[in-house]
């Protein structure tokens, strides 16, 4: 469950209310996974390796995400559309996208190799194949060619 952004007595803003995450609560948990080094996301996605938290803590994040025109509409974070392959987390880096386009623009470059997004080599036919995301988590084939 997530709940809205909230502040403490003292005017500071809580990563969670009643053990259910706020709004930037949930964002900021996400940073830090990511950028934990040697963390089970940099073990496990190769992309993470060298993220690093550029905000310099989560009130200034909380003051950052909530300028945002997309605040509350539930969108995702992603450091990479500003600067393509971009390690950082940061107001200069990061953007709200909806989880669609987000999942539309994913550089899975570990499992395409050095083709372009969408393709892939067959091994056995040594054809390519090609895929576009429809955003839902689902990809659309879109055929078989011999060229990338």
């Amino acid at each position: 469950m997530i709940v809205q952004d909230t502040v403490d007595a003292r005017g500071r803003w809580l990563l969670e209310v009643n053990r259910a995450r706020t709004i930037s609560g949930r964002l900021w948990k996400n940073i830090q996974i990511r950028t934990k080094e040697g963390g089970a996301e940099q073990t496990r996605r190769s992309y993470y390796l060298g993220c690093v938290n550029g905000f310099s803590d989560f009130q200034s994040f909380v003051e950052w995400h909530r300028k945002q025109k997309a605040y509350g509409l539930g969108w995702e974070l992603d450091k990479d559309l500003i600067s393509g392959g971009n390690k950082i987390y940061s107001t200069e880096n990061c953007v709200l996208l909806p989880k669609q386009i987000n999942t539309l623009l994913t550089n899975r470059s570990n499992c395409r190799g050095n083709y372009p997004l969408g393709v892939r080599l067959d091994k056995r036919s040594g054809n390519f194949g090609a895929t576009c995301s429809r955003g839902d988590g689902i990809n659309e084939w879109l055929g078989t060619y011999s060229t990338p």
